[in-house]
């Protein structure tokens, strides 16, 4: 899939290219106190499976800071979560010539 969208970004910038989830993501989970990294466990997961326990440090007890998305750039996307499989049943890509869904199979 994401071999598909890498591609759209030949004839334009691909910082201008929004890919939109179709549901809100959870792509971090750090702790705003001592530093404690839980994306390990709790990331690219549904925001929506999760509860407010998440903004709590497991350490610390201190908030956690929870990076909740429904939207990235096409160069995040490829950079960042290239093999990765996100929770989402589609996405929608947003570039210069229009919008294309990508129907991504999964049980959202």
């Amino acid at each position: 899939m994401l071999d598909r969208c890498s591609s759209l970004s030949s004839g334009a910038a691909p910082k201008s290219i929004t890919v939109r989830l179709s549901e809100p993501v959870i792509f971090g989970v750090r702790c705003s106190h001592c530093g404690y990294d839980d994306t390990a466990q709790h990331g690219l997961r549904k925001a929506r499976d999760q509860d407010s326990r998440l903004r709590t440090c497991p350490v610390c007890g201190s908030d956690a800071i929870v990076d909740v998305r429904d939207e990235l750039t096409l160069t995040e996307l490829v950079r960042d979560y290239r093999s990765a499989a996100i929770p989402v049943g589609y996405i929608l890509v947003d570039a210069a010539f229009g919008t294309m869904a990508l129907d991504l199979g999964s049980k959202a």
